[in-house]
C-alpha cells in the first residue's frame, strides 16, 4: 500500500453515505514518516525546511523528515505540524488517494482509508470530544463538499504527480544525477541509495538550461533538489533505511481484492 494508506475503498454512497471527515487536521499519522513523497510544484517551498533527495531506480523526490527510521521530527506531540514548516501535499491528501481503474473505464476513482481516525460516522458525531463537527462525503446519493474537495486535490496531486515524473526522467537521461554516498547503514542495514544533482549548484543550472530544461517550473525544482546536499551535510543522514520506491500505481481491483503489494513512495 502507498505510505500511510492501510485500508482504501473506493468512495460510494452505498457503503459511505452515513460517513465524513472530522475537522480537525490531526497529522499522527504520519509521525513515523521519516522520508515523504513531494512533486516539482512543492519543491520550491519545501526546501525551505527539509533536504530534497531523489531515491532508488525511479529517482523519486522525497523530503526527509527524520534522522532515523518510523521517526519524523515536525510533528509534536499533539499530531500538530511544527510551524512554520511547509506540510507536503501528499500529507494534506491523506486520507483521500486515487486508485487507476484503466483495466476497465479508463479512470481514476476516488477513496478513502477506512482506517484514518478522521474517518467517522455521523451517528456518533454527538459523543465526540471533538463536538461533533464532521464533513459529510454525501448528501444522500450526491458528493458531499468534502468529497468535491478531495477529487479536485487528487487530481491535482496526479497531475502534479506525472509531471513529476517526467521532468525526473528527462534529467535522469541527461545523466544530471549522481549517487550521494552514504557514510554509514542505519541499524546495520543498507537504506535506500539517494541520488543527487552535480555539488556545484550554478554548474548543474547551467548543464540543465543547456540540455533543453528550460521552462520555469523545471528550473526551480531543480535548483531545490541541488540546494539539498547542503541540507543533508547538516542533518548529517548515513543512509534512508526502509524505503519502498516502486512506482507502481494503485490499483482499484487491488484494493477491491486486498491483494495490494505494499509500498512506500508511490501516490
Amino acid at each position: 500500500m502507498p505510505l500511510f494508506y492501510s485500508r482504501p475503498e473506493a468512495l460510494n454512497p452505498v457503503r459511505h453515505g452515513s460517513l465524513g471527515l472530522t475537522a480537525r487536521a490531526d497529522f499522527d499519522f504520519a509521525r513515523s514518516a521519516h522520508a515523504i513523497p513531494v512533486v516539482a510544484s512543492e519543491m520550491p517551498a519545501a526546501m525551505r525546511s527539509y533536504p530534497i533527495v531523489f531515491i532508488g531506480a525511479g529517482k523519486a523526490p522525497v523530503i526527509i523528515t527524520g534522522l532515523r527510521q518510523n521517526e519524523n521530527l515536525f510533528v509534536d506531540a499533539d499530531g500538530r505540524w511544527t510551524e512554520p514548516h511547509y506540510v507536503p501535499a501528499y500529507v494534506r491528501r491523506y486520507p483521500f488517494v486515487l486508485a487507476d481503474e484503466t483495466t476497465t473505464t479508463g479512470r481514476l476513482t476516488l477513496c478513502v482509508d477506512r482506517a484514518s481516525e478522521r474517518v467517522v460516522d455521523q451517528l456518533l458525531a454527538p459523543f465526540r470530544e471533538d463536538g461533533g463537527r464532521i464533513a459529510p462525503f454525501f448528501n444522500g446519493t450526491e458528493a458531499a463538499d468534502a468529497t468535491k474537495q478531495a477529487l479536485t486535490f487528487c487530481n491535482q496531486f496526479q497531475a502534479d504527480f506525472n509531471a513529476t515524473r517526467a521532468m525526473i526522467d528527462k534529467i535522469d537521461a541527461h545523466g544530471l544525477f549522481a549517487p550521494r554516498q552514504s557514510k554509514g547503514d542505519a541499524g546495520g542495514r543498507r537504506g535506500a541509495q539517494p541520488h543527487r544533482f552535480p555539488g556545484d549548484r550554478r554548474a548543474g543550472l547551467q548543464q540543465i538550461e543547456r540540455r533543453g530544461l528550460s521552462r520555469p517550473q523545471e528550473i526551480r525544482s531543480a535548483g531545490a533538489g541541488l540546494l539539498s546536499p547542503r541540507l543533508l551535510q547538516q542533518l548529517d543522514i548515513v543512509g534512508l533505511p526502509g524505503l519502498d520506491t516502486r512506482p507502481a500505481p494503485l490499483k482499484l481491483a487491488d484494493i477491491e481484492s486486498g491483494e495490494t503489494p505494499r509500498t512506500a513512495c508511490r501516490p
